[in-house]
């Protein structure tokens, strides 16, 4: 099946903008996602053939807030503040100029609707300087299962996969047969590295990924690519790289990338879920549903699964 366009077309009916949607999400065009569901609810609400109920209205109005918020939040989340570069018409616009309209769409009155503008622009304010989130560069001593636990997931989150894994095996060694123990197990099974991976191989692999997060993606692609032929082992890379390509449009070239992933650590979910996007922009929805149960039987508890079996789904049924 084609993939979707670069550029969101004119003209299309509710229902095209809404697939097109959701195939974005699928390639990971958040803000190619936002516009073309922000059309299809102006095209439904606008037909005079479809019959829309003030919750609808309502409910259509909700996602696209969402959706301008998510976009928002992205831009928060972004180092190098490169807000009015994007080449997708929408990052010059005000996304809070956008969020307004919308809440004023759910009927929230004028002087709340300012109140709630001024705390979501101080949260996002917040989210992009606090250091709150770092976590120590040595690992405490003393710590109780439960916190090694939580520290090893801020570890990952910050992208130190090696103080991760020290911080979760001692998760394990204070709770080898509880609740926090066997969380620490298949988080280290499926969100860390396979084999140990030296620093710099960390350092390189968060630089492409802040790369490709700044749609960088000419230096994304080579070093993943580097890291890829320096650390073969290190399976990151590849889901990076797989990911890169989906968006990208390459989606056979990052089924092959994924596929060597998955040969390294097959446990690794998130290279499962990309296969699984991938297959599904190419309409083998067979396949992608295999993807995802191959990830939940890995982690049943991951909720991106759950999101992604709804779009495919929906997709499969249009």
């Amino acid at each position: 099946m084609e993939l979707p366009p670069d550029e969101l077309p004119e003209g299309l009916s509710a229902e095209e903008y809404r697939r097109l949607g959701l195939r974005y999400t699928l390639m990971g065009k958040a803000q190619l996602a936002a516009e073309a569901m922000a059309r299809s609810s102006k095209a439904r609400l606008a037909d005079p053939d479809i019959q829309t109920s003030d919750q609808e209205v309502q409910y259509e109005a909700g996602m696209r807030f969402g959706a301008t918020l998510l976009s928002a939040i992205m831009k928060a989340m972004q180092n190098d503040k490169r807000d009015g570069d994007g080449e997708d018409g929408i990052r010059n616009e005000d996304p809070f100029e956008e969020m307004k309209s919308q809440l004023k769409a759910l009927n929230v009155p004028d002087d709340e609707v300012e109140e709630q503008i001024r705390n979501i622009r101080q949260s996002l304010a917040q989210l992009r300087n606090s250091e709150e989130n770092i976590p120590p560069q040595e690992i405490p001593e003393g710590l109780t299962a439960d916190e090694y636990y939580k520290l090893g997931l801020r570890y990952k989150g910050a992208g130190w996969t090696e103080k991760a894994r020290d911080s979760l095996q001692l998760a394990i060694e204070a709770d080898p047969e509880g609740e926090t123990g066997l969380l620490a197990q298949r988080f280290l099974r499926t969100k860390i590295p396979r084999r140990p991976v030296p620093m710099v191989a960390e350092r390189e692999n968060i630089a492409g990924y802040n790369q490709m997060f700044s749609q960088d993606w000419r230096a994304a692609r080579q070093t993943f690519e580097d890291l890829i032929h320096t650390y073969p082992d290190f399976e990151w890379p590849y889901g990076n790289l797989g990911a890169l390509l989906i968006e990208r449009g390459e989606t056979d070239r990052a089924l092959k990338i994924l596929d060597q992933a998955l040969e390294i650590n097959p446990y690794y979910v998130n290279a499962w879920l990309h296969k699984a996007r991938g297959l599904a922009l190419l309409s083998d929805f067979e396949a992608a549903q295999l993807c995802l149960k191959r990830a939940a039987d890995a982690d049943p508890d991951d909720q991106t699964i759950g999101s992604i079996a709804r779009i495919i789904e929906e997709l499969r049924q249009q």
